[in-house]
């Protein structure tokens, strides 16, 4: 059984990679981009540090990101937040909720309950 949860979790984790344009997929294989990874960049659990995430974000994502990252502590619903952002974006608009979901499957933010915060990973990170 712990195979399957480790076997899993690197799925995750090269999804994730392959999110923020790290790696490919080539067909049926996984590539690394090298001529995006950041100089001095590698993997290992202290590799991920926050610039480097930011700079894959666009820009409703860094938005929100920020926010987040400045109030680190604190929820919101999703109006909240978008009214938090530099460019008030509007809740309930596609391109913030497409910014919110890829943010979640990075597992930059957690979403529980209607409510918005960052993640634990990612607090870490901070």
């Amino acid at each position: 059984m712990k195979w399957i949860k480790n076997h899993w979790d690197v799925l995750i984790e090269l999804g994730k990679l392959r999110s923020i344009g790290y790696i490919l997929r080539s067909g049926n294989k996984l590539e690394a981009d090298i001529s995006r990874i950041p100089k001095g960049f590698t993997v290992n659990n202290n590799s991920f540090d926050i610039e480097n995430i930011k700079r894959k974000l666009g820009k409703c994502e860094l938005e929100i990101l920020n926010v987040l990252l400045d109030h680190f502590e604190d929820e919101y619903t999703k109006e909240e937040l978008g009214e938090a952002t530099p460019s008030k974006y509007s809740g309930t608009s596609g391109g913030f909720a497409n910014a919110l979901g890829r943010l979640n499957t990075l597992g930059l933010i957690t979403r529980s309950n209607g409510k918005i915060s960052l993640s634990e990973d990612t607090k870490e990170l901070i």
